[in-house]
């Protein structure tokens, strides 16, 4: 029996089994050369991008970043994190991958349009809760006019009392015009008033011990009284 080599094939088919190992190694480096072309060519996601930064824009704008703080901070960082990654991938010259930006940013648009509209729905409440605080304000300051008013003669520092009363017609003057400001920005407005309700009972506080004082030294003169007649 002779031995099998390539001599007892034919010569055309060893010839076409070679052209053929030739052509797969050339489709095969055809494919790496045009993989490594692929991952080195390719570009940041510049649409998605700006798409997500006006989302979180957007979000800001609707005060989420107040009404909506925990959503709006998730959208920021999923932005910031998929800007990072995007610069991890600016820095290779090969097989570059911005599939994980891509995530990231897609997370970003969705996250700050909730957060837009949690904010829109969070602001009409805390509008709502505004206009309470407002009407409880006005009523605050009101008592704190008529305890001054009741305790003046017993205040002895005219100095503290000058400045009692000129906290009321601040407060008042403050008040005044805080309904029709609430609607045009409601925001600044009730922080100005929160202000005002820790003053209010700053001074509440300030007229209690001013006469407190006042009813010691009462205290004292009637003990100094009993005594002197007991001697």
């Amino acid at each position: 029996m002779s031995k099998f080599t390539d001599r007892n094939i034919p010569h055309y088919k060893t010839k076409e089994s070679r052209m053929r190992l030739s052509s797969l190694l050339t489709t095969a480096a055809t494919m790496i050369t045009v993989a490594f072309l692929m991952t080195g060519c390719a570009k940041a996601p510049q649409k998605e991008v700006e798409a997500a930064k006006t989302a979180v824009e957007n979000a800001k704008v609707a005060s989420a970043d107040r009404f909506a703080a925990d959503q709006f901070k998730a959208a920021k960082d999923s932005l910031d994190a998929a800007m990072a990654e995007i610069e991890t991938q600016n820095g290779k010259a090969l097989f570059r991958s911005y599939n994980k930006a891509l995530g990231l940013l897609k997370a970003a648009i969705q996250t700050a349009k909730l957060a837009q509209e949690s904010a829109l729905t969070n602001a009409v409440q805390a509008k709502i809760e505004a206009q309470k605080l407002l009407n409880t304000t006005v009523a605050s300051v009101a008592e704190l006019k008529k305890l001054v008013k009741d305790n003046t003669k017993k205040i002895k520092d005219k100095a503290s009392l000058k400045a009692l009363d000129a906290d009321v017609k601040s407060f008042e003057s403050s008040l005044k015009n805080a309904g029709s400001e609430l609607e045009n920005d409601f925001i600044a407005t009730s922080d100005k008033i929160k202000s005002i309700v820790e003053k209010v009972a700053a001074d509440k506080e300030k007229v209690t011990a001013l006469t407190a004082s006042k009813k010691a030294e009462k205290v004292e003169k009637k003990a100094e009284k009993k005594s002197k007649k007991r001697k």
